[in-house]
């Protein structure tokens, strides 16, 4: 059985090092990129690392963006994924780099499985099928972004395909289990790749000869429970949270991203993208769709072996997979912009997978059906290879930071306050890292009540979705004016500004390189009395001092704070008008503790742990029934 895995797993080992090659190399093209790996992922990674070992928490609340954030139901936290424990044990560059690596070199070999066991498939066109998937120009342009929530996605996609199948021709519990555990990794790692892959399984299921359809659609709904357990945890908190976010303004204000500029542009993007008219490593993103010549036509044979009812199903798929990535440039653009799945995915072209998924098990599929030469094999992982390689190479845009003396300034200063760069020049990875907090931020979503004050905050207007507290378009083209006074009252005590402040409260301390730092005059406190604890889940006020009466805090309010007089009278959190917290203390009080502890936590985390028990039982129950069997064996050999 090793042996076997073995002979599957070398070959798919061996192209995902080749695909590796550039990172290894060179892991700063990867590692160093200024994009979301580097700008959100890592700072969030570090923190969650440093608040378990410091304050033997799991961090459910991020101070050091936004002026502080809720965490727990951010869906890009990978708070609860399992493999990311592997972050504890090692630095964050390296848990990243090997991360990545294992996930893909993981997902070509469940493809592979998906090939053989679900599809039954030959040893060879399975391994076509896998190698394809494992080197896809694609899943690189996630690497090359730093979408590492799409990487780690990569390997789940082809189990929830091998379970499917499976359980579509003999339902079993064993399949149903790891389906649930599939689709839960799929939700903790990427929600948008989870919510298209549940809606595409109905396809993979007319694919599939089917043995007992209500018993399937019984162990189906079996494991939609199951996964519900095991991601209640942080899905009923996501669910509670999301309408406190501006992923509403997406309704609002419909916006979609990438914008083609033709169909043309969409097909050469795919097909040929050394055509593209500005060079294949100038294709953003959001467009490297690569299929890449030989591949596409290898499943152009496939596609033609099918039967006819497969054949249409699947350009069925297709077209409207292509008619949604086409964003702005399909046909159906008006009918979809209306709609709210569309509205609110955002980037369109996240649907694509699902035809990377097509291609490999397309091309393996002519190479079941045809005597197709290894040349022609080796060509197509080639091509996706090389492709992958030359993108890797496209330049690192270089943006202006501060440099190390205003760390090392602001250091020195022990007094808890936040910094607001006008135009972002504090990366939030040096942020958590030399311990500050801002005002501004990148983050996929943000407080609706955190917005409007960023208006104030930050001297800028600006009403529909955006990633970046203020936008790039705000901060770029505008000179922006803050008003000192808000950000005092926000705990602001430096801003830092490529341009001249007009305030007479900001007073200009130094200028570092391209940037002035300023001192706010109209700072205040955190609170106007001593904080003797402070940690990102608790916050402990002394008040033995204060006759009773309200206590502001200079905290962003959301829901899930309580407060403690005295450790032990739970008290409510209120908003005060410009969105901070304010507890009301009675005389004689003590202490308060402010905890973040939302309801939906609580309820989830119940669910999640019972769900975990009853797995673990049946695990035990399965186990002890197959003992007696293993004994007998062991002792006939």
């Amino acid at each position: 059985m090793l042996r076997k895995l073995y002979t599957i797993s070398l070959p798919i080992f061996v192209v995902t090092v080749l695909l590796f090659l550039p990172i290894f190399a060179k892991p700063e093209i990867f590692l160093s990129r200024g994009n979301d790996l580097e700008e959100f992922f890592w700072p969030i990674y570090y923190f969650v690392k440093h608040s378990i070992f410091k304050y033997h928490v799991l961090p459910l609340w991020y101070p050091h963006i936004l002026s502080g954030t809720p965490l727990l139901p951010d869906p890009q936290s990978g708070m609860f994924y399992l493999p990311n424990l592997i972050f504890l044990l090692l630095p964050i560059d390296a848990g990243f780099l090997i991360s990545s690596f294992l996930h893909i070199f993981a997902g070509g070999l469940a493809m592979y499985f998906a090939a053989r066991e679900g599809f039954k498939f030959s040893p060879r066109a399975s391994m076509i099928a896998a190698l394809l998937y494992s080197t896809s120009p694609r899943v690189v342009s996630y690497l090359e972004a730093g979408h590492v929530g799409l990487v780690l996605s990569w390997a789940w996609v082809p189990l929830v395909i091998l379970t499917i199948a499976k359980i579509a021709r003999s339902p079993k519990f064993g399949w149903t289990i790891l389906l649930a555990i599939s689709m839960a990794a799929l939700f903790q790692t990427h929600t948008i790749t989870f919510l298209i892959t549940a809606v595409a399984t109905p396809v993979l299921l007319l694919l599939t000869k089917k043995q007992s359809l209500p018993k399937s659609f019984l162990h189906f709904s079996l494991a939609a429970i199951i996964g519900f357990g095991l991601v209640a945890i942080n899905f009923l908190p996501q669910m509670a949270w999301k309408d406190l976010t501006t992923r509403t303004l997406l309704t609002k204000k419909p916006q979609v991203f990438p914008v083609w500029e033709s169909k043309e542009e969409f097909l050469t993007n795919v097909f040929i993208p050394v055509l593209n008219k500005d060079g294949l490593g100038q294709i953003n993103t959001e467009k490297f769709l690569v299929l890449g010549l030989v591949p596409s036509v290898l499943a152009g044979i496939g596609f033609l072996k099918l039967s006819n009812a497969k054949k249409i199903l699947i350009l069925c798929a297709a077209g409207l997979i292509t008619a949604i990535a086409l964003s702005n440039a399909s046909p159906f653009y008006d009918i979809f912009i209306g709609q709210e799945w569309y509205q609110t995915m955002r980037v369109p072209t996240r649907v694509w997978f699902l035809v990377i998924i097509f291609i490999a098990l397309l091309a393996g599929y002519a190479v079941e059906k045809i005597k197709i030469g290894k040349l022609i094999t080796f060509l197509a992982i080639a091509e996706s290879i090389i492709i992958s390689w030359s993108y890797l190479a496209k330049p690192i845009q270089k943006r202006d930071f501060v440099s190390q003396e205003v760390y090392n300034f602001l250091n020195q200063d022990q007094d808890q306050y936040r910094v607001f760069c006008i135009d972002r020049c504090i990366p939030q990875k040096e942020a958590v890292k030399h311990n500050l907090e801002l005002i501004e931020g990148h983050s996929t979503l943000t407080q609706l009540n955190y917005l409007s004050r960023s208006w104030a905050l930050t001297g800028g207007y600006w009403d529909d979705y955006s990633l970046s507290t203020p936008p790039i378009g705000v901060y770029k083209f505008q000179r922006l004016q803050p008003d000192a006074i808000a950000l005092g009252e926000q705990n602001t005590k430096y801003v830092i500004s490529p341009h001249e402040l007009a305030d007479s409260n900001f007073e200009p301390l130094k200028k570092y390189g391209n940037y002035i730092l300023y001192l706010n005059k109209a700072w205040q406190p955190r609170v106007g009395i001593p904080i003797t604890y402070y940690s990102p889940n608790k916050i402990i006020l002394a008040t033995s001092e204060v006759a009773g009466g309200s206590i502001n805090l200079s905290e962003v309010y959301s829901p899930g704070w309580n407060a403690y007089l005295n450790g032990k009278e739970k008290v409510p959190v209120q908003e005060t008008p410009v969105h901070l917290r304010s507890v009301d203390v009675k005389p004689n009080t003590r202490f308060v503790e402010l905890k973040y502890e939302p309801e939906s936590y609580k309820l989830g985390k119940g669910v999640t742990f019972l769900t975990v028990i009853v797995l673990a039982a049946y695990a035990i129950i399965k186990w002890r029934k197959k003992l007696p069997a293993l004994t007998r064996y062991k002792a006939h050999s």
